[in-house]
């Protein structure tokens, strides 16, 4: 792969890995390190939105708010369950939180 791009373009390349993925990128100045295909700890993500929401609009406690993860995975249970204890820590301030991917699969609701 590196050697590919060395040879193709005359530049070096840098080799890297995400897990079990490997990619090589040309040392060229432009290229950049290509983003995870997953995000590290979505639930983290999915707080954050929250919070984010809380500050500008205050608490809706008749709003149902939807995420949008820039994720192809579902939340695993074991951050579903980091999500509902956020939410004992932080108080519900909607009345509903449900996270959907960039998949379509169903929407999940965070347990509250």
């Amino acid at each position: 792969m590196a050697q590919d791009i060395e040879q193709r373009l005359g530049v070096h390349a840098a080799r890297g890995a995400y897990g079990s993925e490997p990619f090589a990128i040309p040392l060229d100045g432009t290229t950049l390190i290509p983003p995870r295909a997953t995000l590290v700890h979505p639930e983290q993500w999915v707080a954050a939105a929250v919070q984010q929401k809380l500050a500008k609009y205050g608490p809706m406690p008749d709003v149902v708010l939807v995420v949008h993860l820039h994720s192809p995975d579902d939340l695993e249970r074991s951050q579903l369950e980091w999500l509902r204890r956020w939410h004992d820590t932080h108080g519900s301030p909607f009345r509903e939180v449900w996270v959907v991917n960039d998949y379509g699969t169903p929407a999940q609701r965070v347990p509250t």
